[in-house]
């Protein structure tokens, strides 16, 4: 249920309304983003054609107050929702809309990027149809890097048998009068496959769907894709299937297939925690691999930091990927204050090792190295310091994410 929803500004005369509905959990940090993002965006449209964006921030996390920056600009206005409870991503999202007027709708996740062109271009492209899906970066890679992944995006054949081609509904701008009432009345008690649940819908129905090769969107790695999160998206893929089926959409052929798929998958996943310490070696031969193809290209992490407007950072962890970030960004703008570890010192005269919870200078963020554990660290640390706290996996994916 919605605790309350207050609105920020209006503009009566419209030629289009664009409605960008962004759920938020513990979302505070990624509000200033939003707003630049959607100034920015405006800046790229003319006053002229007189477009619109209702700006729609539905706070999921209720314990927390949102905070609003000022914001002027006649072309949009703010909406906030309170949901009353912790109510998932799915919900959040038809909460958001059922209370927009935008004839267009975008959902867009709390740390989602999208270029300054975004609208302009994607509503050049749609057209008559009833939704355009733009190409986007993660982890630094092309979503769709050939025509034949391009032409494959919207293949029905893929979505019956559990394959979701649209990595992000932050890709896709929707006409609203094309969302399917079945998405809005079945709320997923599972988070993670209402966008699949949504695509599926989509092309059943026979919408127009158009795909442009535009780079214009960014999925921002976390760092919190544990194997909890993901064991819930597959539940909340075989829930969808499990609808789908029970509807007619799926026969029972593609229904026993994308619930084997799921099945093995957590299997799995059961399977690499008793294997003990291959996943961990595994995990960070990963990671050496992508820092070395980032250094091939001379991609700096630089840009990653000035991006999130974060200048003076600790890193958690003196071992040999700790030392590593440090010289990376000897040659940049970023300020490296101290090394944070309770067993090891880095070997690094020029700069101190503090144990966690002992005061340092004001800093923007922690980065932290041992990735398997970021979570549980970054909980304990948040208890010392109040600042961002990100694995340095979310460095490297997210190094290379620049739009056009």
């Amino acid at each position: 249920m919605t605790g309350h929803i207050l609105n920020i500004g209006c503009n009566e005369i419209v030629e289009t309304r664009i409605s960008v509905i962004v759920p938020l959990y513990k979302g505070n940090k990624y509000i200033t983003k939003i707003f630049e993002m959607m100034y920015k965006n405006l800046n790229n449209i003319s006053k002229d054609k007189l477009i619109v964006v209702e700006l729609i921030l539905v706070n999921d996390f209720p314990q927390e107050e949102l905070v609003v920056p000022d914001f002027v600009d006649d072309r949009c206005f703010v909406k906030i929702i309170e949901n009353k409870t912790n109510s998932g991503i799915h919900f959040s999202r038809v909460e958001g809309l059922r209370n927009s007027y935008g004839e267009y709708i975008l959902f867009l996740d709390q740390d989602d990027e999208i270029s300054p062109k975004y609208i302009n271009e994607q509503l050049k492209s749609l057209g008559g149809n009833d939704a355009i899906i733009c190409n986007g970066k993660i982890q630094g890679r092309l979503i769709y890097r050939t025509v034949d992944e391009i032409n494959r995006v919207l293949d029905i054949w893929d979505y019956k048998h559990g394959v979701n081609n649209i990595a992000s509904p932050g890709q896709v701008l929707i006409k609203r009068k094309a969302i399917p009432q079945e998405w809005l009345d079945n709320i997923l008690v599972y988070n993670g496959a209402d966008d699949y649940f949504l695509w599926m819908l989509m092309l059943y129905n026979n919408s127009k769907m158009k795909v442009q090769d535009k780079v214009l969107y960014c999925h921002m790695y976390t760092g919190y894709n544990t194997s909890s999160d993901n064991n819930e998206m597959n539940r909340s893929v075989m829930e969808v299937a499990e609808f789908l089926y029970n509807r007619n959409v799926l026969n029972t052929e593609e229904y026993k297939w994308i619930y084997k798929q799921r099945s093995i998958v957590v299997s799995e996943k059961k399977k690499s925690d008793i294997i003990g310490e291959y996943p961990k070696v595994e995990k960070y031969k990963q990671l050496l691999e992508i820092w070395m193809v980032l250094r091939d290209r001379k991609v700096s992490f630089s840009y990653f930091f000035e991006h999130q407007n974060i200048k003076k950072i600790a890193i958690f962890g003196a071992g040999m990927f700790g030392r590593h970030l440090y010289y990376e960004l000897q040659k940049s703008s970023i300020s490296v204050v101290c090394f944070i570890d309770s067993k090891n010192i880095s070997g690094i005269n020029e700069i101190k090792t503090i144990k966690p919870g002992q005061k340092i200078e004001d800093i923007d963020a922690i980065i932290i190295t041992p990735v398997l554990e970021y979570k549980e660290i970054a909980e304990s640390l948040e208890k010392f310091y109040d600042c961002y706290m990100i694995s340095l996996e979310s460095v490297l994916m997210n190094a290379d994410c620049e739009l056009i």
